[in-house]
C-alpha cells in the first residue's frame, strides 16, 4: 500500500514548478513534504538547487546528486546572444564565424546533449542567409548531419522568405527532404506524401513572378546540368503533373486548371480532359470544358459536357442559365449558316426551358 501518496505529489509539482523556473511555488512545495516521507530525502537537494548556496549541509550522496543534475547555463546563455547579435549584424561576416565557433565549443562544455541540436540551428540560419557552406562547415567543425529533419528544416526556412532565390533554392531543398525520407522510411515512395510535397513546391512557386522563375530555371541549366529533368522542381508544370498522378485529387487538379488556363487555353483544355477522365463524376472540369467550348462556338460539345453535369448537380449555380445561353448562341450560328431548320429546333428548345418564361433580369 503507497503511505505517502500526498507527499509524492507534493514532490511531482515541485519539479513541475522547478522545470517552469517558479521557484517561490517549487519551495513551497518541498516545505510541505513531512520529514521522514520517502519523497523527503530529495527536498534537500531540490532546495539547493533553487536556493544558492544550501540552507543547510548535503551529506556526500546529496552533493554528488546536485552535481549531476544542477548547473548554470549562463556562461552558454551569454554566448548564445553574443551569436544572435552577430547575425543581426552580419551573418556571413567573420566576427558572427567566430562567434560561431566559440557558442559551440560552450555548448560542447556545458550541454553536450545539445550539440548536434545547436549546430543544426545554426547551419539553418546560415543556409537562409547564404553563408558559405564551406565557411560554415569550418566554424562549426563539420556540417550537421544531412538527414530527412536537417533538409526539412532549411526548405521551411528558406519558403518563408519571399526572396525568389530563397523560394527556388527552398524547393530544391524540399526535393532533398523527400528523397531523403523516402531513404529513411518516413513515408514509402510514390505515395501520397510525396504527391502532396509536389503540390506544396507547385504552390509556393506560384507566388513568384514568371519571368523571374524563368531566369531562376535557364541560370540553373546554364550553370549546372542542362538537362531540364533536373531542376523539374522549379517548373510548377511539371509539379502539378507529378502530383496528379500520384493523387489525383480535385485539390491537386484545381490549382494546375487554373494556372495552366492562364498560360494557354489548349493546355487548361487536355488538363480539364484528363480529370475528367480520371474523376467523371467532378464538377469543376465539366464546367471548364462548357466555357471553353462555350467561347469556341463549338456548342454541341460544351452541351454535352453540361447534360453531364446537370445529371449530376441540376441545382448547381454555374448551370443556371448556361443551357439557355448556348441554346441561344447555336440558334444564332445556324441562322448565320441559313440553317433555318436546325435553328427552329434550337429556339423549340429555348422555349421548353423554365427560364424562358423568365424576364432577362433573372436569367443570371
Amino acid at each position: 500500500m503507497n503511505r505517502f501518496p500526498f507527499q509524492k505529489s507534493l514532490l511531482v509539482r515541485a519539479i513541475a514548478c522547478f522545470h517552469r523556473n517558479h521557484d517561490a511555488a517549487c519551495l513551497e512545495c518541498l516545505n510541505l513534504i513531512k520529514p521522514g516521507s520517502a519523497p523527503a530525502r530529495l527536498v534537500p537537494v531540490m532546495q539547493a538547487t533553487v536556493v544558492q548556496p544550501p540552507a543547510a549541509p548535503l551529506n556526500p550522496a546529496e552533493t554528488a546528486l546536485l552535481s549531476r543534475t544542477a548547473f548554470s547555463n549562463d556562461s552558454l546563455r551569454r554566448e548564445l546572444l553574443k551569436l544572435d547579435e552577430a547575425f543581426e549584424n552580419a551573418s556571413g561576416s567573420e566576427k558572427a564565424l567566430k562567434q560561431m565557433s566559440v557558442a559551440m565549443q560552450e555548448c560542447r562544455k556545458m550541454a553536450p546533449g545539445q550539440v548536434e541540436t545547436l549546430k543544426r540551428l545554426i547551419a539553418i540560419r546560415c543556409a537562409v542567409d547564404d553563408v558559405s557552406a564551406d565557411r560554415v562547415a569550418a566554424s562549426l567543425n563539420g556540417l550537421p548531419k544531412a538527414d530527412a529533419s536537417y533538409y526539412r528544416s532549411i526548405a521551411y526556412g528558406l519558403s518563408t522568405s519571399g526572396d525568389a532565390r530563397s523560394v527556388a533554392a527552398a524547393c530544391e531543398f524540399w526535393d532533398q527532404f523527400r528523397m531523403q525520407a523516402v531513404r529513411e522510411g518516413w513515408f514509402p515512395a510514390n505515395g501520397v506524401e510525396e504527391a502532396t510535397l509536389y503540390l506544396h513546391m507547385a504552390k509556393l512557386l506560384l507566388n513568384l513572378d514568371v519571368d523571374e522563375l524563368d531566369k531562376l530555371f535557364f541560370d540553373r541549366r546554364f550553370h549546372g546540368n542542362p538537362s531540364p529533368e533536373a531542376y523539374y522542381f522549379l517548373l510548377p508544370e511539371e509539379l502539378f503533373k507529378r502530383a496528379c498522378a500520384l493523387d489525383p485529387q480535385p485539390q491537386s487538379y484545381a490549382p494546375w486548371l487554373a494556372y495552366t488556363s492562364k498560360i494557354a487555353a489548349d493546355w487548361g483544355e487536355e488538363i480539364a480532359k484528363d480529370w475528367h477522365k480520371i474523376r467523371p463524376m467532378d464538377i469543376e472540369p465539366m464546367l471548364h470544358l462548357v466555357n471553353v467550348y462555350g467561347e469556341r462556338d463549338a456548342f454541341p460539345a460544351a452541351l454535352n459536357y453540361l447534360d453531364k453535369v446537370e445529371k449530376i448537380d441540376p441545382l448547381h449555380s454555374a448551370v443556371r442559365g448556361a443551357r439557355f445561353q448556348l441554346l441561344a448562341g447555336a440558334a444564332i450560328r445556324h441562322v448565320e449558316k441559313r440553317k433555318l431548320k436546325l435553328a427552329v429546333d434550337k429556339l423549340a428548345l429555348i422555349k421548353a426551358l423554365p427560364q424562358a418564361k423568365q424576364g432577362i433580369d433573372q436569367l443570371f
